[in-house]
């Protein structure tokens, strides 16, 4: 477990010494817990930072799991296709001298989305269409912002300016990417 500041939120790392079949599955599991336990995350917070803090001083709908492993399945690459999955997938790679680089694992296409997906009470559980047991719900709580959420607040001019300095930005480097957030 960690925290992230600029987000108010708490992420989940997971590291996996090889490739491992269950990534997406372990996923969704993790943020279910993590919002059905709400308040042991804010008591493990409070008890670390030494603050006082509740459960509305956190944002949860910005709540994510980051797996970090040397390889992944090319099912796994796929998995995180979708634009509002709440999870990322890092490459974790030791060189000699005790050198690590970390390269985030970019989605291939951002078409497909989640929500588009009926999503079942909260506490159930659905088959797994390819019989390999149940697949948990998508916790309907935490939120993927994108980069129109962000726009559709503005007004004409500044959706025009923000392009204009978005196409210069994004031009500098082909690693930059957009992240969007709750706030920005």
């Amino acid at each position: 477990m960690a925290y992230n500041a600029t987000t108010n939120a708490f992420v989940i790392i997971e590291y996996k010494n090889d490739r491992n079949f269950s990534v997406v599955d372990q996923g969704y599991s993790y943020i279910a817990t993590l919002l059905n336990h709400k308040a042991d995350f804010v008591l493990k917070y409070n008890q670390v930072f030494n603050v006082s803090k509740g459960l509305g001083d956190f944002d949860w709908t910005q709540v994510r799991v980051y797996f970090v492993a040397p390889q992944y399945t090319k099912y796994q690459l796929n998995s995180i296709n979708f634009s509002d999955l709440p999870m990322e997938l890092w490459k974790i790679k030791r060189y000699d001298q005790d050198i690590i680089q970390f390269e985030q694992i970019k989605p291939t296409s951002t078409g497909a989305s989640i929500t588009g997906y009926v999503t079942p009470p909260h506490g159930t559980v659905t088959p797994d269409p390819a019989g390999g047991g149940e697949t948990p719900p998508t916790p309907t709580e935490v939120i993927v912002y994108t980069e129109d959420d962000r726009l559709k607040d503005g007004t004409d001019a500044s959706r025009e300016l923000y392009m204009e300095l978005r196409e210069y930005i994004m031009s500098l480097d082909d690693d930059i990417s957009m992240k969007p957030t709750k706030l920005y």
